[in-house]
């Protein structure tokens, strides 16, 4: 798995890809956004005290902005890993009067651990005032409702800082998570994460047209 995530990173390199494209995930919740049209994002995060427990995706969004998402969920404990193919439609973009919203599926053939489960989701980003800028560069909030085992209502927000650091929290499936990213260079972050009360760490790369 490991080596399909770094071929699909170099292939976005060949084919010549630039900027950064934003995640559609607060950390395991939904958003409002989906990629960039043509964006490619992978992320994996391991347990820090199994290494056998491992979660990684792989996202791309086409030229309409359709995201498409493969996500696995290595569970350990001599269990199965476990698949998702995810998709996300976006209907509308947050160009400040409105939020951003979107509908998607997870786990579309039912191999995977939330099966079948549709949502909505919601972004809005927030204006800042010029103290505020002093600290931070966006600010954003995310709600949703999903059916199945997304369990209902979810909750979230991200704030990226003038650091770069970007800080996430989210409430989904009735439980807290939270997470922080460190840039290293123009398109990695190292991230860590607390999921569901375990600690996980882990490397993000995403390109954008």
């Amino acid at each position: 798995m490991k080596g399909f995530l770094i071929g699909l990173a170099l292939s976005a390199l060949i084919a010549g890809w630039g900027g950064s494209a934003q995640a559609d995930r607060i950390l395991l919740s939904p958003q409002g956004d989906t990629l960039a049209p043509n964006a490619f994002k992978t992320e994996f995060a391991f347990d820090s005290s199994n290494s056998n427990v491992n979660l990684s995706w792989i996202q791309v969004a086409n030229s309409q902005g359709i995201e498409f998402e493969g996500q696995r969920f290595g569970l350990g404990d001599g269990m199965k890993a476990r698949y998702d193919l995810n998709v996300q439609y976006p209907l509308l973009t947050d160009l400040g009067t409105y939020p951003a919203i979107s509908i998607g599926m997870r786990d579309l053939l039912g191999t995977g651990l939330e099966h079948k489960a549709a949502y909505v989701a919601a972004t809005k980003a927030f204006p800042l005032s010029d103290r505020q800028l002093r600290f931070l560069r966006t600010f954003k909030l995310n709600a949703g409702l999903g059916t199945g085992r997304m369990d209902g209502p979810f909750l979230g927000m991200e704030a990226r800082l003038r650091t770069g650091v970007s800080v996430y929290a989210e409430i989904y499936r009735r439980h807290p998570n939270l997470g922080i990213a460190l840039p290293i260079g123009q398109h990695a972050n190292i991230n860590a994460y607390s999921l569901n009360g375990a600690f996980y760490y882990g490397l993000s790369f995403s390109m954008a047209r």
